[in-house]
């Protein structure tokens, strides 16, 4: 799914087709909460250029403050896929021993939850890997007792924010 975006994207290297993100609706899929990171007032995502990857516009469209991503799918194991690029401003300060960059907004630190299993604790993008850097996390996850898979976005500090998740039957 490509989270906080109207369009599909195909990525050119695997032919994959990325949906565009829409609401949770029961019986289906879909984002509960949050909503969608702006550059402008019209235009979505961000216009700055993200390392780490050759699939640009899906790293530069995102969804903020988000609660959950909710999949009503059967029983079974799955491959979970979240992707994250931490679009926090930074400041360069020139000081008279060289450069260094300052955080204006301070990082977002949130856990993530699958089923009501935490997956992640204090993720912290911009101290693990700074800024407008793409990140990919992948798990196997086992759904039971017909409970869907829910992922879930609980902020420590700041926001919580999500690029593109991706989900697959095994």
């Amino acid at each position: 799914v490509n989270v906080g975006s109207t369009s599909y994207f195909t990525d050119e290297h695997s032919n994959y087709t990325w949906i565009p993100e829409k609401p949770y609706e029961k019986g289906s899929w879909g984002y509960i909460g949050g909503e969608i990171v702006r550059s402008t007032s019209t235009r979505l995502g961000i216009q700055s250029e993200i390392a780490g990857t050759y699939n640009q516009p899906l790293f530069q469209t995102m969804r903020e403050r988000l609660d959950e991503f909710r999949f009503d799918v059967p029983n079974g194991r799955y491959e979970l896929e979240l992707s994250f690029a931490d679009a926090t401003k930074t400041d360069v300060i020139l000081n008279d021993i060289g450069v260094t960059q300052s955080n204006n907004n301070g990082s977002n630190i949130f856990n993530i939850v699958v089923n009501e299993q935490i997956l992640l604790e204090n993720f912290d993008l911009q101290k693990q890997y700074g800024a407008l850097f793409a990140v990919t996390k992948r798990y196997i996850i086992t759904v039971s007792n017909n409970e869907g898979l829910s992922v879930k976005f609980n902020p420590v500090k700041g926001k919580a924010s999500l690029n593109e998740i991706k989900i697959r039957s095994l």
